[in-house]
């Protein structure tokens, strides 16, 4: 003796949770991420502010930014966000950064043969790992409520 079960909306279902993977993929995780680089970006602001020279117009920390990564480095569906220094590491004249050109960051980050490296970015991902991750969590759960909703 056989049970017979008919389920309604199955089709319905599977279309939904289709379109939430690509909500997940295009809007939530993105979102998510980056709060999380914003952690580490405010971070790095705080540590560049102290090197900074107060009497120079150049000015490292209003440069630090959260920018999305092109897709041409990045898999199919990844979402890749790096915080960074806006205007690169040569001096360029054709980019005028609200913290002028600051193409310099790099020789204080790393150092060189005569100067001594004084790290700001990499310890601030370093000291914001936890935190941005904490974010990451918490930002992706908020997100895919409204999604799920």
């Amino acid at each position: 003796m056989g049970m017979k079960f008919d389920l309604k909306g199955v089709d319905e279902l599977i279309k939904r949770l289709k379109k939430t993977q690509l909500e997940v993929v295009e809007e939530v995780a993105p979102k998510a991420l980056r709060e999380a680089a914003k952690v580490v970006a405010t971070e790095a602001k705080r540590r560049a502010e102290l090197i900074d020279d107060p009497k120079s117009p150049e000015n490292i920390s209003k440069n630090i930014t959260v920018q999305k990564s092109s897709k041409r480095n990045t898999p199919q569906d990844a979402v890749k966000y790096r915080v960074g220094v806006r205007g690169g590491g040569e001096p360029n004249d054709d980019k005028n950064p609200s913290g002028g050109d600051t193409w310099y960051w790099r020789l204080i980050e790393f150092g060189t043969v005569k100067m001594e490296a004084k790290p700001f970015m990499r310890p601030a991902m370093a000291a914001k790992q936890q935190e941005a991750a904490a974010v990451f969590i918490s930002s992706f759960k908020e997100e895919l409520d409204k999604v799920i909703k």
